[in-house]
């Protein structure tokens, strides 16, 4: 059933880009979100904060300030 489901959700993603509801960028952003809640042990609406939080550059900036580690 888990095999069914990925495809499934790929399907339904796919067929929202075909369908002009989200962009080629939209669906790309979520295989990236997939990969950062992974790699980190995270889940994919943490990913999606650290990602945002990443495009933020004056709170990377700040963060990197008070001696957080950012990512590249």
């Amino acid at each position: 059933m888990g095999v069914l489901w990925r495809l499934e959700i790929g399907n339904v993603l796919t067929a929202a880009e075909r369908a002009k509801r989200i962009t080629s960028a939209q669906l790309a952003a979520c295989r990236e979100i997939l990969v950062l809640a992974r790699s980190h042990g995270l889940t994919t609406h943490d990913a999606s904060y650290l990602e945002l939080a990443s495009l933020d550059k004056p709170l990377v900036k700040a963060a990197r300030r008070a001696g957080v580690k950012t990512l590249p």
